[in-house]
């Protein structure tokens, strides 16, 4: 696997290149699985995600074929491989869209149903309504505020809560956050 095409995993800190990261959860902090690409889009995720003061296990894909494959061995597995609490993904990625994930999972038919949250640079009505019907929990505009990103936690706070799902779709912020 080329550098460029590996996932990185932290803990609450900077997005890094590594190996594939730890897999197995943690009973008692929310995991975040970010699909981003761009390096500083994940550097300003990061940002909020330590601004607002979650404590998680974070782990970041760039591309789509990695998220898939993630994804596949997590709801595939019964002895702990991570399912992520929270997945935040982009819509435009190399190998598969964010769409083509999205559409991935809705196929599963995962239960208790995987809480994926857009995180995408359009603004547009049509990809907000699509990724809704689609199975998206919520779309947020880049970039993200700690504010909004530590609202998607919330849900989390209760570690023996499942993932949640909810059908709010935030519309841009006029202050760009």
């Amino acid at each position: 696997m080329e550098e460029s095409n590996r996932p990185s995993v932290s803990l609450c800190s900077p997005p890094r290149r590594g190996s594939f990261p730890n897999m197995y959860r943690s009973p008692h902090r929310p995991s975040v699985l970010l699909v981003e690409d761009s390096d500083d889009d994940a550097f300003f995720f990061d940002r909020a995600l330590r601004r607002c003061q979650v404590d998680c296990e974070f782990t970041r894909l760039e591309n789509g074929a990695l998220a898939l494959d993630y994804l596949k061995n997590a709801l595939a597995s019964a002895d702990g491989f991570r399912r992520p609490d929270v997945v935040f993904l982009d819509l435009k990625l190399p190998a598969f869209s964010g769409f083509d994930i999205l559409r991935w999972i809705a196929e599963q038919n995962v239960r208790p149903p995987l809480k994926v949250v857009v995180l995408s640079g359009s603004e547009h009505q049509g990809d907000m309504d699509l990724a809704r019907a689609l199975g998206a929990s919520d779309y947020c505009v880049k970039p993200i505020s700690p504010e909004r990103l530590g609202a998607e936690f919330a849900p989390h706070a209760d570690a023996s809560a499942g993932p949640a799902r909810d059908s709010r779709f935030t519309a841009p912020r006029e202050d760009g956050a």
